[in-house]
C-alpha cells in the first residue's frame, strides 16, 4: 500500500473525487484514468508512465458498476513522500532511478523502466522492505 510518510510544510495533500471503475479497492491502492474512470493499477495498465498521472484511493470499497465518486490524492502532489514496499529483492535500489508498480498497485518492482515512483530511502534491499520516495509521473526528454 501507498501511505503518506511526510508532507511538506506539515499540510496533508487535498484529495480530489474521481468516478472509480468497478474494482475491490483498498486505500493506499495506486490507480490511473482510463476511459474516464480511475481503474486500479494491474497488469499492463498503470504500471509506468504509458497511462499518465497516478492517483491513490483514500477509500475501502467494492464497487460492482464503474461510475461513483470517491476520494484519491493525486500521487505526484508536490511535497508529499510516500511509503510502500519492494515486491522482490533489489540489491541495486537506487535514489537515481524510478521504478515501475506492481500489478497489485500496492508496491514496487525492480523495473526501471519507463518508472514513476522514484525512491529516496529504504529499510533494506530484501523484499516487502519498506521504501520511501515521490512518484514522478513524466518522462524526462534525455
Amino acid at each position: 500500500m501507498f501511505k503518506p510518510y511526510s508532507y511538506a510544510g506539515g499540510n496533508p495533500a487535498p484529495w480530489v473525487y474521481l468516478p472509480a471503475g468497478d474494482a475491490t479497492w483498498k486505500p493506499g491502492q495506486a490507480a490511473v484514468i482510463v476511459s474516464g474512470y480511475a481503474e486500479p493499477v494491474s497488469s499492463g495498465v498503470g504500471q509506468d508512465t504509458d497511462e499518465g498521472a497516478h492517483y491513490i484511493a483514500m477509500f475501502d470499497e467494492v464497487i460492482a458498476t464503474q461510475g461513483p465518486v470517491r476520494p484519491f490524492v493525486l500521487a505526484a502532489t508536490p511535497g508529499v513522500v510516500w511509503e510502500s514496499y519492494l515486491q522482490a529483492e533489489d540489491t541495486d535500489i537506487s535514489s537515481s532511478s524510478r521504478y515501475t508498480l506492481h500489478t497489485d498497485g500496492q508496491c514496487i518492482t525492480g523495473t526501471a523502466t519507463k518508472g514513476v515512483f522514484q525512491p529516496i530511502d529504504w529499510d533494506s534491499t530484501a523484499a516487502n522492505a519498506k521504501v520511501r520516495g515521490i512518484f514522478v509521473d513524466t518522462v524526462d526528454a534525455t
